[in-house]
């Protein structure tokens, strides 16, 4: 029988090059979109290859996979996501002998072998503690700047030390109607950062990545959920001609870009993107249809992208004409201040051109002041020269609150103190906790040694209340009242939680645990083991819970698969996915009083069990 092998790129690949090679050197290698992520091949060399996945923008991750001689090979890279699990160095595909597979690689990818050998430098992790909050809020209706709570649904996952939050609309919920989302991030002491929030069709990931050195640094990016308008946005963030000229060929087509703004299936944002990939990528683009264009004018007429793609065009289409010239002018500086009334762009490109724009319409309008003076310059001229000025100087006066988190645009929340006194700043010392009034929290907790401990200190616990007084507020605990939504309840093939009461005491709330034998009661199944340990905290009454969930040397665990830890209900995150990462998917939180964790793994159909206030070094505070 032949050799042949069809690859398949991660499902989740926006946009960039994948290279396929084997120990004779490089086999294919193309730039790939959402649409083009299989390699068919009739005729393979078996043996050992490696894959480069490199997303626009993105580190890339290695993979390497085995070509069986006489077989049908099919060959499918798990979610990007999963291999970004694994940190830097390359992930076994179905391997299990990985020296010799690294032996095999080493002639077509040394610097696989250099990145081996070498040896780990150490390094000082600041051991300050912060804490983050990260909430959402939207538009209430009643003016500009009134936000209230968040109608949308969120759920959680942990990738690595990573924390992705998936976030979308609430049900009903026009994309088309423009009510403007805002996220929030506020960290201890140093900043809090805001941005309008894309709500993309598909859905919005919101990914944060703590630094392993400064407690005080960490990233996080905002996301389209679907690959292909993933794909527009790495574009515009990172992307090269040759990805820009694929996604003409592809999403961006004729075709595709009507369906953009088709209000059945369109999008808002994505249409906003590819308005701004034509100005970035010119050459790689054939003049975009003015129809579009008007119809983006038209529909998202409450975006501040819009208008600054607007005015770009208005100034590109501006005839050879000293008037004509004059007169795209004034119609750009109106253009832009129109955008200004809007609030503020989604995308840092946005920003960057109406910058660029701002300063030269300035300096091309500006007029002699003694010319004025004398009575020579028409009126009109005068008024939109003031206009101009007007524009770029609030720019500018904003400078020291702009910033950007990757493609998308964000700034700082100012010092109110420091603006009473005339000086326009960044707020210097944030408690790292946002108003829960006005806003969905979606983390709270706190940042330490390159990780994030979900929940924070908090006051001393309220004194124990009645059995009826549980009851009630167990009807109403924040994990429901948050609107958490997951896929966890479809994955988790449990049954109905039932109404026992044993020691459980979290915040003078309940002291139900209704994960108590629904999981199995085992700690250990088949080769996978949950275990957890405990971390004092400066408060006597709370503590940090690490929760492991390892797989032994002779459990059946593959890339990408993953963990479902189900808390008590009364943590507003109480079902988090977790990728395990070297055999072993780790989650913390903060805590007091005990409760039953559950872990559920969909892939190997496996419950696990662990009654934290039964264990022999659970603190005081646990048991209790």
């Amino acid at each position: 029988m032949n050799t042949s092998m069809k690859f398949m790129a991660p499902h989740d690949f926006s946009v960039g090059r994948v290279t396929i090679s084997n120990s004779a050197g490089l086999v294919h290698d193309w730039v790939a979109t959402p649409d083009s992520l299989e390699l068919s091949m009739q005729t393979a060399e078996p043996g050992y290859y490696v894959a480069e996945i490199a997303p626009s923008g993105v580190a890339p991750q290695s993979v390497i996979f085995h070509v069986n001689e006489g077989e049908a090979n099919n060959v499918t890279i798990p979610a990007f996501s999963a291999l970004m699990a694994n940190g830097s160095g390359p992930n076994f595909l179905g391997i299990d002998d990985e020296d010799a597979a690294l032996r095999s690689v080493y002639k077509s990818e040394p610097r696989l072998s250099e990145q081996l050998i070498s040896e780990p430098t150490p390094v000082r992790i600041d051991p300050k503690r912060r804490r983050i909050s990260i909430g959402i809020s939207q538009e209430s209706g009643t003016g500009r700047e009134s936000f209230g709570l968040f109608s949308g649904t969120h759920s959680y996952e942990m990738v690595g030390e990573r924390v992705v939050i998936d976030v979308a609309a609430g049900q009903g919920s026009d994309v088309w109607a423009g009510q403007p989302v805002r996220l929030s991030t506020s960290i201890e002491g140093i900043k809090v950062e805001r941005q309008l929030l894309p709500m993309y069709r598909g859905g919005t990931t919101i990914s944060i990545v703590p630094s392993a050195l400064a407690s005080a640094d960490v990233a996080y990016q905002v996301t389209p959920s679907d690959p292909k308008i993933r794909a527009l946005l790495r574009a515009l963030q990172a992307g090269t001609s040759s990805e820009a000229a694929a996604l003409c060929a592809t999403i961006l087509n004729p075709e595709g870009l009507f369906d953009l703004l088709s209000p059945e299936i369109g999008d808002p944002w994505a249409a906003i993107l590819a308005g701004l990939l034509f100005i970035r990528f010119p050459d790689s683009f054939s003049a975009i249809n003015e129809g579009w264009l008007d119809s983006l004018s038209k529909k998202v007429d409450w975006a501040y992208d819009t208008y600054v793609i607007h005015a770009r065009r208005v100034l590109s289409a501006a005839g050879g004409t000293a008037e004509d010239q004059k007169a795209a002018a004034g119609r750009a500086v109106r253009l832009l201040a129109q955008a200004q009334s809007r609030g503020s762009p989604y995308y840092s490109y946005t920003n960057q051109l109406f910058g660029e724009m701002a300063a030269s319409l300035q300096s091309f309008l500006s007029i002699d002041p003694e010319r004025a003076k004398e009575g020579e310059t028409d009126p009109a001229d005068l008024e939109v020269a003031k206009q101009a000025e007007t524009v770029l100087a609030r720019w500018r006066r904003e400078s020291a609150l702009q910033s950007s988190n990757g493609a998308t645009f964000t700034w700082l929340s100012r010092d109110q103190k420091a603006l009473k006194e005339g000086l326009l700043t960044p707020m210097r010392s944030p408690s790292g906790q946002l108003r829960a009034r006005d806003t969905t929290v979606l983390l709270d907790g706190v940042l330490e040694g390159g990780r994030i401990t979900f929940g924070v200190d908090a006051p001393k616990p309220a004194p124990p209340v009645s059995a009826q007084v549980r009851r009630k507020q167990f009807a109403s605990m924040p994990g429901a009242a948050l609107g958490f939504n997951t896929p966890a309840a479809a994955l988790l093939p449990l049954e109905p939680e039932p109404m026992t009461t044993t020691a459980t005491k979290r915040s003078g709330m309940t002291d139900i645990d209704p994960n108590k034998g629904r999981f199995g009661g085992k700690a250990e199944v088949r080769g996978f083991r949950v275990d957890v340990s405990f971390k004092p905290m400066q408060s006597k009454n709370w503590v940090t819970i690490v929760m492991t969930v390892t797989a032994g040397p002779d459990a059946d665990i593959a890339l990408g698969d993953i963990a479902w830890f189900d808390l008590h209900p009364s943590f507003p995150q109480r079902r988090i996915k977790v990728l395990f990462n070297e055999r072993r998917a780790t989650l913390s939180t903060q805590a007091w009083g005990g409760f039953t964790l559950g872990v559920f793994l969909p892939r190997q159909d496996i419950k696990l069990e662990c009654n934290l206030a039964k264990l022999k070094d659970a603190p005081k505070i646990i048991k209790t």
